[in-house]
């Protein structure tokens, strides 16, 4: 009788069924610390050595790998006790060296184009938006690049010629070199058929012949940080990019405006956003409310006062129907005598999902067509007045 009897396990306990994880070199049964992988049914403390280590090729880490032998180890304690012990010699002779760095850049290459056949996708690009849209990945969304990854992503972006700035936030990925976070990649392989015979996948591919197309680059002078923050709680801005017919844009600064002197940031705060280059902060005065007859009127003023200053066009030029005066007004503008803004995440035109830096793409749309220019007309000479006014480099 007592063999049939299926208890429970009681709290703080791993049942039983993960019998198979402690065969698992490594995992641990400490349910207050350990973190599952998401590969293997194991739990550990440290995810991220462990799938380094079991679970992708061993040059994704190349700092924790014998260049010698072609062995992952996930730490370096591990790895200088291989070097002592089966090469005799000190871990200095068999790491990672600057030297490295392009066969690293073009052995990640060749995994991920692997990896684009694998799922049958025709460039990196289209890699990078599935990775976007399929729901197991979305258990990304808090991951972040180790500091130690920052350097050898600019290089693999300067390798391949990739005109994108790296950033801490990995999730959503907008650029290929999101790709190359270790649990992105697992995930990518554990998709596959044969996860395992990719383990030991090198092929050095390099990526100078292809055609690598430049981006337009795009300036959101005036949008709030400390509120997206607060509505979002992610750790970062995401990339921001979109096409338009056969050109590319990106958005490369964006001057966070903190108009209310409660919200200014700390020191500590300011040395987190200063990580992402992007980012540029200001303190604001926002201007007293005048109704759309009124805007010609401010605008002849603010030009007497402020020879060499600019005027934001926001979200409002997308609201016909309640600011219905406001296109007029910026027809009468110059286009050297404006900057674009969003004001995000404030202001949602009706129709758009959110309010985000990313609404700046309608903004030139809708100013291209008004002023009976090209898109990147408009993206170019905006983007040198926030240039000039914000004394950005």
């Amino acid at each position: 009788m007592d063999d049939e009897l299926d208890y429970g396990p009681f709290d703080g306990e791993i049942p039983e069924r993960l019998e198979e994880d402690a065969r698992i070199k490594g995992s641990s049964r400490n349910l207050s610390k350990a973190r599952l992988c998401p590969v293997c049914p194991g739990r550990f403390t440290n995810v991220r050595r462990h799938v380094f280590h079991q679970h992708l090729p061993w040059y994704t880490n190349p700092l924790t790998a014998c260049w010698t032998c072609h062995k992952q180890f996930g730490q370096n304690k591990m790895l200088e006790n291989h070097c002592l012990e089966l090469h005799n010699c000190n871990i200095a002779d068999n790491i990672f060296k600057e030297e490295y760095q392009s066969v690293w850049t073009e052995l990640m290459n060749g995994l991920l184009l692997e990896l684009c056949q694998r799922y049958d996708k025709k460039t990196l690009d289209h890699l990078v938006e599935y990775v976007r849209t399929e729901a197991v990945f979305k258990q990304c969304q808090s991951a972040v690049f180790h500091w130690t990854d920052i350097p050898l992503l600019n290089f693999y972006n300067k390798k391949n010629r990739f005109d994108v700035e790296v950033i801490h936030a990995v999730f959503p990925p907008s650029a290929i070199y999101s790709l190359i976070h270790w649990k992105i990649l697992a995930l990518l392989l554990k998709g596959t058929e044969d996860a395992e015979n990719l383990i030991t996948f090198e092929k050095e591919i390099s990526l100078y012949q292809c055609s690598i197309q430049k981006a337009i680059m795009v300036t959101d002078s005036h949008f709030h940080l400390d509120k997206m923050k607060q509505q979002a709680r992610f750790s970062g801005l995401p990339i921001y990019k979109w096409k338009d017919g056969e050109s590319v844009y990106q958005i490369r600064h964006l001057v966070a405006n903190y108009a209310f002197p409660r919200r200014w940031p700390t020191i500590e705060e300011m040395g987190e956003i200063r990580r992402d280059r992007r980012i540029r902060s200001t303190a604001g005065i926002h201007p007293r409310i005048v109704k759309g007859e009124e805007m010609s009127v401010l605008n002849s003023q603010c030009k007497t006062m402020f020879p060499n200053g600019k005027f934001g066009i926001s979200p409002f030029l997308l609201m016909d129907n309640k600011y219905p005066g406001y296109r007029a007004t910026v027809c009468e503008m110059k286009l050297e005598d404006l900057v674009l803004e969003t004001d995000s995440p404030y202001l949602k035109p009706q129709g758009h999902h959110e309010a985000s830096p990313e609404l700046l793409k309608e903004i030139i749309w809708k100013l291209a067509s008004m002023f009976d220019v090209r898109s990147e007309e408009i993206a170019r000479v905006t983007t040198r007045n926030a240039r000039q006014l914000y004394n950005i480099d």
